[in-house]
């Protein structure tokens, strides 16, 4: 009885402490967010850059033109990027990048210098895709028509520790809940033949399913860790306090610059 009565007597003083709090949302500058992404697939990679808006701005993000970017592997290969679209830079020569090389992006504008540098760690290898239909779930389906279940084969490395960034795909589009969903792992729990992972989510007919998987460094799985956090923080007592997400550029700048071993597949649910 005691511990009830000092619960209602601690609701009840916390009741009458609530005081207003006015938050000053605009009191940062802006920062520069880059987003990198280098993978063993050939072609023109990219990196995006940015800057943050304040918390309760109307107006889109601002992409950053005119920088000079390059990116030099330990054997010293150079690799020039030019602007393609606003914010968005390429490799004007098409490359694949190759695992265990490292990686070290330059990048310079307006008066600033931001660098970032990542070895491309092994990735596992996709043996093959198959679906069905899920009883279960064609009985009580969340969506009408999605009640095909799609099962992922994979041979994964045992002899090193491996962590992975998973991309789902329905018609073309990222299907990760409106941005709420971040599908990594590490190989912990798995064994070196992975025989029908699930997907996330159910399919219908015709629906285009494509799998990329992205090998990761420890480093960039703890990134994707904290942005999963601070996505899905409810604010609540036992949610963690939010904080800047861990990058890996210096020069002040936010963000991640990614190198990643990447495989894929696809399949039409006919």
């Amino acid at each position: 009885m005691k511990k009830y009565i000092i619960l209602i007597l601690a609701a009840y003083l916390c009741s009458q402490c609530e005081t207003p709090i006015d938050l000053d949302l605009d009191q940062h500058e802006p920062q520069y967010v880059i987003e990198g992404l280098i993978t063993n697939q050939m072609g023109p990679q990219y990196i995006k850059i940015s800057k943050t808006v304040p918390f309760n701005a109307t107006t889109p993000v601002e992409r950053v033109r005119n920088a000079v970017v390059s990116l030099i592997d330990d054997l010293g290969n150079r690799y020039d990027f030019t602007e393609t679209i606003d914010g968005t830079y390429e490799a004007g020569t098409p490359f694949a990048g190759s695992t265990g090389r490292t990686y070290q992006l330059d990048i310079a504008v307006d008066g600033h210098h931001f660098m970032a540098a990542e070895a491309m760690p092994p990735i596992a290898t996709i043996d093959s895709i198959i679906y069905g239909i899920n009883e279960q779930e064609r009985a009580k389906p969340d969506v009408e028509t999605d009640f095909y279940e799609v099962l992922l084969f994979m041979d994964e490395p045992q002899a090193t520790q491996d962590q992975y960034l998973a991309k789902f795909y329905r018609n073309g589009a990222l299907d990760n809940s409106n941005g709420e969903e971040v599908f990594y792992f590490d190989d912990e729990l798995l064994a070196g033949e992975i025989r029908g992972l699930a997907a996330p989510h159910y399919y219908s007919q015709q629906d285009t399913f494509r799998f990329e998987m992205y090998s990761l460094t420890p480093k960039a799985f703890r990134y994707f860790f904290e942005l999963d956090n601070n996505i899905n923080s409810d604010g609540g007592v036992f949610s963690g306090t939010p904080a800047n997400i861990l990058t890996n550029i210096e020069g002040g700048a936010i963000g991640y610059f990614q190198v990643s071993g990447l495989v894929s597949a696809e399949v039409v649910i006919e």
